[in-house]
This record gives C-alpha cells, sequence and structure tokens, in this order.
C-alpha cells in the first residue's frame, strides 16, 4: 500500500486539476485494518484541508458486503462439486 504508485494523494489532485469537486475513494480491502481505521482516513483529512472546495467520499471495505459472503459460498461449493 504504502509503496504503490500513483498515490491517493496523487489520484486526488490529478482529478482535482481536472475540475473533478466530488471524488469518491473505493477501498478495496478485503478486511479493515490498520490502512483502513487509520491510514487513509488521515490522508483523507489531510486531502481535504488541501482541496477544501473537494467532496471526499469514503467507501467501505468489502467486509461486511453480502455479495463477498455469496461468492465466498458459491465458490466453495463450486469446488466441493455441490
Amino acid at each position: 500500500f504504502s509503496l504503490g504508485e500513483p498515490t491517493l494523494a496523487d489520484q486526488v489532485r490529478a482529478l482535482a486539476r481536472q475540475g473533478c469537486d466530488r471524488i469518491v475513494v473505493m477501498q478495496y480491502f478485503l478486511y479493515n485494518g490498520v490502512h483502513i481505521e487509520q491510514d487513509i482516513p488521515e490522508m483523507i483529512v489531510a486531502l481535504r484541508e488541501e482541496f477544501p472546495g473537494v467532496e471526499f467520499v469514503l467507501q467501505p471495505t468489502l467486509q461486511d458486503d453480502p455479495a463477498l459472503e455469496r461468492l465466498i459460498v458459491d465458490r466453495l461449493l463450486t469446488d466441493a462439486g455441490v
């Protein structure tokens, strides 16, 4: 996460330069952890200060998404031959 390019800040800056005033951040993680609970929220706070005219919407992780649960069950059943 910390070594990934482009960074969240890089992407936000590029979108803001293009005139975006609403940015939806999809947290593409299966489970909550330090990135979700600390790192990303801290980044969003700093980005809100840097871009006060931009609305940031932070999507939840996939952890509690019923579709993920269905996908896992379907794959297990398929592998079990059910």
